[in-house]
This record gives structure tokens, sequence and C-alpha cells, in this order.
């Protein structure tokens, strides 16, 4: 049987690529600014600058990146059924929601009754 990727993860799969790309030419930017200072003479960049630059510049499309890759990935587990919810599942989720709603409930009468 032959596995098929649907087609929204594709499409975060490929714009994760695309941030891949974006993370690898502001890493080349980045070095190529911090080569042009190093090369102007100018001593007094230290490494926190230099790895500030790198942070501000490449981390972003990186964490974007892995970020819209888990996205797809988890989309595809959920369309080949490897993720599933039984009724026994839904009904716990029922019995938080209302245990969470009553505990609310309880602490808005405890507030009510001490500002009385």
């Amino acid at each position: 049987m032959k596995k098929s990727i649907p087609a929204l993860s594709i499409f975060f799969y490929i714009l994760a690529i695309i941030f891949l790309f974006f993370a690898c030419f502001y890493f080349v930017d980045a070095y190529q600014t911090v080569d042009l200072v190093l090369d102007s003479g100018q001593s007094t960049v230290g490494i926190t600058d230099i790895l500030g630059l790198y942070i501000t510049q490449v981390a972003p499309f990186v964490a974007y990146s892995s970020l819209l890759y888990g996205v797809g990935f988890i989309i595809s587990k959920v369309s080949q059924g490897k993720v599933t919810f039984t009724e026994d599942d839904e009904a716990t989720l029922d019995e938080i929601v209302e245990e969470e709603h009553l505990e609310s409930v309880e602490t808005e009468e405890k507030e009510v009754n001490e500002e009385l």
C-alpha cells in the first residue's frame, strides 16, 4: 500500500525549505558583514556583537523553518490515522472541562463571599 502525503503537509514542507534558504542567505550576509567590519580595522567588535548579529539574522528563519516542518509532520501523521481519539478520550476531555468550569465557579463564589 502506497502512503500518500497530504497536500497541506507538502505546502508546509516547501515553506520550511524556503525559510531554510532565507536562513542560509542571511548567514552568508552576516558573515560578509562581520568580515567587512573586521577588515575595516575596528577593534571594538566583540564576540557578543558577532553572535548577536548571527542570532538576530539567522535564528528566526531557522525557528520558523522548524515550526513549519513540525506542522507539516503533525498534519501528515494525523491524516494517516496515526493519531486517533476514542470516545473514552472525548468523555475524559468533557470531564476535565466540566471540572475546570466547576472550579472556576467555586473560586468566583469564594471571592464574592470574601468581598461581602
